[in-house]
């Protein structure tokens, strides 16, 4: 996760629901478990759990849906 803190984040303040770290790591993870698509990507976001987005930096409940 540290390689992804330095990274600029472009979103305007009241974009900035969710860390940029947690939400680019979670697509990262999900693409490289081979999701091709956003809805793809949910479903692996369901399917990992609370615990699973905590470890991502998530600090507060995420959903996508």
């Amino acid at each position: 996760m540290q390689l992804l803190d330095g990274l600029h984040d472009p979103r305007a303040a009241h974009g900035k629901r969710h860390p940029l770290p947690a939400l680019l790591a979670l697509a990262i993870i999900a693409t490289l478990a081979g999701m091709t698509s956003y809805e793809a990507i949910v479903q692996f976001d369901k399917e990992g759990g609370r615990e699973f987005l905590k470890l991502l930096g998530f600090t507060s409940t995420w959903r996508l849906c």
